[in-house]
């Protein structure tokens, strides 16, 4: 039997976050209508949730990995006016190579 059988790639999950330490700043774009891009970080204390999941995400990192980043946006096109409150989809997967330390969407 010439079957090759491949396994999943294992999921983990490292944490959740609900505010940034620096909040996002998008210029205006309100006369010329042209996207404009904004670029932060995060950073997760203790990933994975628990002593085993922490120990889990320290064997993992040492392997080239896909980490994939989802979730909701929630923003003011306003600063500091709730009124009109707006919210977009967030999913990028990024391909992570700690050996070389390359990091490729």
């Amino acid at each position: 039997n010439g079957t090759v059988t491949t396994a999943a790639d294992p999921a983990e999950y490292l944490g959740s976050f609900y505010h940034f330490d620096e909040p996002l700043s998008f210029p205006s774009t309100f006369m010329t209508g042209t996207p404009t891009r904004a670029i932060s970080q995060i950073r997760i204390k203790s990933p994975g949730a628990d002593k085993s999941g922490s120990e889990r995400w320290s064997r993992m990192i040492r392997y080239p990995y896909g980490l994939v980043t989802r979730g909701i946006l929630k923003y003011n096109t306003i600063p500091y006016f709730a009124i009109y409150p707006q919210s977009t989809a967030i999913c990028d997967v990024a391909h992570v190579d700690p050996t070389t330390g390359t990091v490729v969407d």
